[in-house]
């Protein structure tokens, strides 16, 4: 094999490892934790009317490594394992409100709790995930479900319990 053959092929392969590196779209209103080093991405809106790219999940939900140091110029996004599979995009419907709060707890502080704060009641108001194992579940929960607000924050407390804090009710005019 002559230089210029492995030239070519070792440019195609770097062509291909940078155009596969997750470059998530810019957004609005997303939702996001900070785990082990680990800071998670979810939801938000983009100016774009796509409903395509609203709907990709490895856009949905990614996080950056800060334990290894990267360029700030070209932020090294990483997607969830097994997304497309796993990600709830139908169950969250408030991933392109900004009506999803997240907040961290679990035994080792590993899983991330997602509030569905939509008024509609079909879908469920939480889901988690699991960042050791990359486990999603859905939440079994009692009690009064809060009204439908967008942009709420939670925070959890030193006892494990999720509050919802600010937001906003949507009034639709016809």
């Amino acid at each position: 094999m002559n230089k210029f053959t492995l030239f070519l092929i070792t440019l195609s392969c770097l062509l291909q490892i940078v155009n596969s590196q997750l470059s998530p779209n810019l957004r609005k209103l997303f939702s996001a934790v900070f785990i082990e080093k680990k800071l998670y991405i979810y939801g938000g809106f983009m100016d774009k009317e796509d409903a395509n790219a609203q709907k990709t999940p490895d856009d949905r939900f990614f996080y950056l490594d800060v334990s290894i140091p990267f360029d700030t110029s070209n932020l090294p996004w990483r997607a969830i394992p097994d997304n497309a599979k796993n990600l709830p995009l139908e169950s969250l419907s408030s991933i392109f409100t900004g009506g999803l709060a997240a907040s961290v707890g679990g035994v080792k502080n590993e899983t991330i709790f997602f509030l569905n704060n939509e008024k509609d009641n079909t879908t469920s108001p939480v889901h988690s995930y699991n960042s050791l194992n990359n486990v999603w579940n859905t939440q079994n929960l009692s009690g009064v479900r809060p009204i439908g607000r967008n942009q709420m924050r939670a925070i959890t407390d030193n006892n494990g319990k999720i509050y919802l804090l600010t937001g906003f009710a949507i009034i639709y005019f016809l």
